[in-house]
């Protein structure tokens, strides 16, 4: 074995290949890459892979065999509602969640759905690392775009076809939130240890959610 490209890890540290010999016994796992190239597991914070699936439980592992297969091996769920939080707990408690995954409850849903609105009251949030599964925080969306229209600053032109006017294409478009909605979810989420992250696409959400943030900030403890 050519131990330049050996690889000893102790306590979580890749040990330097010219002292690995002293750390090699009988109950030492050696593995063999035959030429094959290790890397860190890619983390990806932002993906729908299992949460689409979700609560279908064996829909939700063949999600995560594919991101596996893509070398992702952490990964954050965006706007999770609470069946599918029940399907990721339900996964975890059987040791079939092989992902690191934190989520993020949905607050108000990519079509604006309020029904969840104080469902992260109840929870503890946590980023812990060594936690295969982690509620890490809450989403809030700001406008429509992933469902409805982005809320913009000017208004839509007349001339918008009107299967998208239909849609919410018209005057400024569909502003879910405003700064100051922002700013007291922002504050709660972040007393109880969250993070608080904000879908916005038009102009105008991204200037209350900016505004949000910043009074936030401002006030902050």
């Amino acid at each position: 074995v050519d131990r330049l490209k050996d690889i000893f890890i102790s306590g979580g540290k890749n040990v330097a290949p010219a002292e690995m010999e002293a750390f090699i016994n009988d109950d030492t796992k050696v593995i063999d890459l035959q030429g094959r190239t290790v890397m860190p597991g890619i983390i990806d914070p932002h993906t729908h892979y299992m949460q689409v699936a979700a609560p279908d439980e064996s829909g939700m592992l063949a999600g995560q065999a594919e991101m596996l297969s893509l070398g992702i091996t952490t990964s954050g769920a965006p706007s999770v509602r609470t069946d599918q939080l029940e399907a990721f707990q339900s996964l975890d408690a059987r040791g079939e969640l092989v992902q690191r995954v934190h989520v993020y409850l949905d607050y108000n849903g990519f079509c604006n759905e309020r029904e969840q609105l104080e469902a992260f009251e109840a929870e503890q949030f946590t980023q812990d690392p060594d936690l295969r599964l982690a509620i890490a925080g809450v989403k809030m969306f700001g406008d429509g775009g992933a469902c409805n229209a982005p809320a913009i600053a000017a208004d839509y032109l007349d001339s918008t076809p009107q299967n998208l006017k239909d849609r919410g294409f018209h005057n400024h478009g569909d502003l879910y939130i405003d700064a100051a909605e922002v700013t007291n979810l922002v504050t709660s989420v972040d007393a109880a240890g969250g993070i608080t992250v904000i879908h916005a696409i038009g102009d105008l959400a991204l200037s209350e959610a900016l505004q949000g943030l910043s009074d936030a900030y401002d006030t902050a403890p």
